[in-house]
């Protein structure tokens, strides 16, 4: 059993701001990991990161209102304003740290106006999102206050009557539980991608353990219905489906999209949203103009032979974000010479773990920043502001639980474990007749083909009762004895994540009945003023059922 001040479950870029906020207060801090350090989607990022307030005529008041705008009206003011006016110091952080920021001839900043935003305020990352995480990697590394545990599959949270005591892991190396006291959690465990693999571009640790184990400590979600979607992905062959390979601005001005039968379905789509050119391309798989594959025909080729074509065409290829392209159809598809299929793929978690301005879940001692936490992008999200949010609600979350963890580690009790500790062991050499990794893979499909990017009332209750099922499919699980590196029962974990938060997201797309951002209901397909305002809460009871209710965001 192992003790420190602040346990930062997750060490992406919220977690790795957290551990740091906190380490540098003073405490003890332990990074738990579900995979190596700085390993998740953070190293994935694009790396633009928006910098509200850093040009002169870009107020920090100007940021909050773009962020309500994408957002359709429904984030929370709170965490926007908290965002918006400490984006810049943490950018200077980095920066302080030796993080290199693409600049012009005269070491100015080179600022980019990303998708949503009404000026140029983004900043260019060096590199992309591998040398952020390099970064934050040697910053965690040499940090003498902060602790690794890598490889270590989180399995509960620890709620004592104090609040939040720690948490209970599977290190995956030993094959051993291992528990970790903490009288402060910070959850930054990511989102929810692979709920709908493989029908994403996220790592494959990302399947909502922090969201599904803080529901069942008392925290709430919000904003489940929402999820982003890349619009264009790879959809064969099969190990790169779901790898994104563009959106609608590089799309270039000339590029068309067509169904399976050559209509055309789409032009002059480069200026529009991830969520408008998704929307396009799941109404028109549903009424049965996808391909064999489940896609679309993305043809660029007349933009080889149009300036403004040619530029994005070689942007696009300078970046390498047509690498994927070339290696899925071939070199005459990198080239442009050819069409090739696209579909939606999931990006980002939009909803998730209701906190306040400090980074509180409510649960005492139990803190939450990052893609784990729902509020602050609302229905859809600005381009370039997750990893902006992660930096700013990651250190204020650190910071509040170390303010929490002072105060109660004087009263602080040993805990005992013994039946959590069991339970995990009994995940072990397990005879049924369902393997976990069959049943994700099932889930993704329902979640794809019924909670989609279009959804209706029919389909979403098909949706909720196939995930009924596959929660009774799990109690037949079949895991072999093997001690270390046991994968199926880290996937078996992982499922009962997985179906709770589907189950979220099935539930929040039946209670909100209009179509705002990236939730599309065919049932109801309009923006309705009705809902402005207006959040989707999920709470679970005493008896393990989840329930929805409709909060003002005000009252969040």
């Amino acid at each position: 059993m192992n003790r420190c001040d602040v346990l930062v479950i997750g060490s992406g870029a919220a977690g790795t701001f957290a551990a740091l906020a906190a380490a540098e207060q003073g405490a003890r801090v332990c990074i738990a990991s579900k995979g190596s350090l700085l390993y998740g989607n953070t190293r994935l990022a694009g790396g633009i990161v928006a910098c509200p307030g850093f040009a002169d005529n870009d107020l920090p008041r100007h940021f909050v209102e773009d962020v309500f705008q994408a957002g359709e009206r429904i984030s929370r003011r709170n965490l926007v304003e908290l965002v918006a006016e400490g984006g810049l110091q943490s950018l200077q952080a980095l920066e302080e740290w030796g993080y290199l920021f693409k600049r012009n001839d005269q070491g100015e900043p080179r600022l980019t106006q990303a998708g949503g935003h009404r000026s140029a305020r983004t900043m260019i990352c060096c590199y992309r999102g591998s040398s952020l995480a390099n970064l934050l990697r040697c910053k965690i590394a040499c940090h003498d206050r902060i602790r690794v545990l890598e490889s270590h599959v989180l399995y509960r949270l620890i709620l004592t009557e104090g609040g939040m005591s720690g948490a209970l892991f599977l290190d995956m190396y030993r094959g051993e539980p291992v528990v970790i006291e903490a009288p402060a959690v910070v959850l930054a465990t990511g989102g929810a991608g692979m709920v709908y693999a493989p029908h994403t571009d996220n790592t494959r640790e990302v399947t909502g353990d922090g969201m599904a184990l803080a529901l069942l400590v008392g925290a709430r979600l919000v904003d489940m219905e929402f999820m982003q979607w890349m619009p264009f992905a790879v959809t064969s062959p099969p190990d790169l489906v779901g790898i994104n390979c563009g959106e609608p601005s590089s799309a270039g001005p000339q590029g068309v999209l067509l169904n399976c039968r050559g209509r055309v379905i789409l032009r002059s789509f480069h200026r529009m949203t991830r969520a408008q050119v998704a929307r396009v391309i799941f109404r028109e798989i549903k009424n049965g103009g996808g391909t064999r594959n489940g896609g679309v025909i993305f043809d660029p080729r007349a933009n080889r032979g149009d300036p403004d074509g040619e530029r994005t065409y070689q942007e696009r290829r300078s970046l390498g974000t047509l690498d994927v392209v070339r290696q899925a159809y071939g070199q005459e598809a990198y080239q442009w010479s050819v069409p090739y299929e696209v579909a939606p793929s999931v990006h980002f978690t939009l909803g998730g773990i209701v906190v306040d301005n400090q980074g509180s879940t409510g649960v005492e001692g139990l803190f939450a920043a990052g893609e784990v936490t729902g509020g602050f992008h609302g229905a859809d999200r600005l381009g370039s502001a997750a990893l902006t949010e992660c930096f700013v609600v990651g250190s204020t979350a650190g910071y509040h639980a170390w303010e929490k963890s002072r105060r109660k580690m004087k009263v602080q009790k040993r805990i005992d474990c013994r039946g959590l500790v069991r339970e995990l062991h009994a995940l072990f050499d397990q005879p049924g007749r369902e393997t976990p990794e069959k049943l994700a893979r099932e889930l993704g499909d329902l979640m794809w083909r019924r909670a989609g990017g279009v959804r209706d009332r029919q389909d979403l209750e098909k949706a909720r009762r196939g995930i009924a099922d596959l929660v009774l499919k799990s109690e037949e699980i079949k895991t072999p004895g093997l001690k270390k590196w046991n994968l199926p029962v880290q996937a078996a974990i992982e499922l009962q994540s997985m179906l709770v938060v589907a189950e979220a997201m099935v539930l929040a797309s039946q209670t909100r009945e209009e179509t705002r951002g990236t939730h599309y209901r065919l049932d109801y397909p309009e923006l309705s003023k009705t809902w402005e305002g207006k959040n989707i809460v999920i709470e679970r009871g005493i008896d393990g059922v989840l329930t929805a209710s409709v909060k003002d965001t005000d009252e969040l």
